[in-house]
């Protein structure tokens, strides 16, 4: 007669062969989606490339796979810039959204690189800021901001990007391996 002991040590390994099992099939996803995305990049088919972007979006959702969504999102942020006229504007602006809808450790990261892409346009637009005055009212048009209002919306959003210091500290560095 088996002890108690061995039959719950018995189910605990199923069970975690099970979950390597699954994880291991998860990636294996991530992966031949991610080789999609970049086949179709490398001859040249970006819109194919974006609709395999939302898949990945959406699968690594799902599962609440942090490096996976950071890479759909910059995935999504080069192939934007392939597509659109103004890619600058659509990338801030699904920046925008997607920084509403995710959570620690992906929504950090997505703010750091809203700022980025605001420093950016300032250093492409340079030359238009000299000749604006400020902005009495607040725009959401970051086109029309002023030096001030985007230097303090980079700065806002890069503080924020590090407003949870102690959890930043305590997670794994390796948390977001795989980006």
């Amino acid at each position: 007669m088996l002890s108690p002991s061995f039959k719950i040590s018995k189910k605990l390994l199923v069970l975690s062969l099970l979950f390597c099992f699954f994880t291991a099939r998860a990636q294996v996803k991530y992966d031949a989606i991610s080789f999609r995305i970049d086949s179709l990049a490398n001859i040249g088919l970006p819109k194919s490339a974006l609709k395999e972007v939302d898949k990945l979006d959406e699968l690594a959702r799902q599962n609440n796979n942090a490096p996976q969504q950071i890479r759909a999102v910059i995935y999504r942020m080069t192939f934007q810039s392939y597509l659109e006229e103004d890619a600058l504007a659509a990338i801030i602006s699904r920046l925008k959204l997607d920084i509403g809808r995710v959570d620690y450790p992906v929504k950090p990261v997505l703010q750091s690189l809203l700022g980025q892409m605001y420093w950016n346009y300032y250093q492409q637009n340079r030359y238009q800021f000299g000749q604006r005055s400020k902005l009495a009212k607040a725009d959401s048009d970051f086109t029309k901001w002023d030096l001030q209002t985007i230097i303090n919306e980079t700065g806002r959003l890069y503080d924020q990007s590090l407003n949870d210091a102690a959890k930043e500290q305590n997670t794994p560095v390796g948390v977001l391996n795989g980006v």
